[in-house]
């Protein structure tokens, strides 16, 4: 409509990250590789596609492209270019099989025996995006017992925060242009899924203390490094919002963005 009409429409750069926060305590999430087996087996090209049908991106790094690093560049895409991709954008089933049996003999149960739920707002979006990772589960990884919980936003916030949850759809956008708004820390007000990493901790406090710009930068990347391994958060997608204007009343397109997710 708006292009029918002569407006410009474009998309902005991801600035977003939206993400499945885990509960580490939960009696099945507190294991590593059922985490990394339940991200690994998300097609999350076709979660966009599916769900959300506009230009948000697959989240392959905890940190969106357009957060900037070092030397005014976008700290994602010098992560990419020096330590490749942390998250697979479209999965990778057979490395999510794998930590699925690995997951299973530590835990010792069955398939069959996990019990898992996600939480989420109660608005069609939201339940159609668990609804999906519910389906993802069930035909690549063979976990039947996957609830959703669709409640209203507050009630979502306020189990998170409890730790009365399993796991629960959330997301951040960032207050100021910087990595380290998004790579949180073990006391942080953003970190619901009570997990905790000395050695983590002990990057971002280095970052934070460092005054040059790319040895800082390298803490960051190792931090990455660490929460893909750890997966205290499933990665979804980078919103990238879009945006339009007339051309014929605007000279060089004011971007005016809804946050629509």
């Amino acid at each position: 409509q708006a292009e029918a009409a002569g407006f410009e429409v474009g998309v902005k750069p991801a600035r977003s990250s939206y993400y499945l926060i885990v509960n580490t305590e939960d009696e099945f999430m507190s294991n590593q590789n059922l985490r990394l087996a339940l991200a690994y087996s998300i097609d999350k090209q076709a979660l966009v596609d599916t769900v959300y049908q506009n230009d948000n991106q697959p989240m392959t790094s905890f940190t969106p492209p357009a957060i900037m690093g070092a030397n005014d560049s976008s700290f994602q895409e010098a992560l990419v270019a020096e330590r490749g991709e942390m998250y697979p954008g479209s999965g990778d089933l057979e490395k999510a099989q794998e930590y699925l049996q690995a997951a299973l003999e530590e835990l010792g149960c069955t398939v069959d025996e996990l019990n898992l739920s996600i939480d989420c707002a109660d608005d069609s979006l939201r339940r159609n995006c668990a609804t999906f990772l519910q389906e993802q589960w069930r035909q690549n990884l063979g976990i039947e017992n996957i609830t959703v919980n669709s409640m209203q936003t507050k009630q979502v916030s306020a189990n998170r925060q409890s730790g009365d949850y399993c796991m629960s759809l959330g997301g951040w956008s960032p207050d100021y242009n910087d990595a380290i708004n998004f790579l949180w820390v073990t006391d942080g007000g953003n970190n619901d899924s009570f997990w905790s990493n000395e050695e983590y901790d002990n990057l971002i406090a280095q970052a934070t203390a460092e005054a040059d710009e790319e040895v800082r930068q390298q803490y960051l990347f190792d931090a990455e490094e660490i929460l893909a391994a750890e997966m205290p958060v499933i990665p979804l997608y980078w919103q990238c919002p879009n945006y339009s204007y007339n051309t014929d009343k605007i000279v060089d397109g004011a971007r005016i963005t809804a946050n629509q997710t």
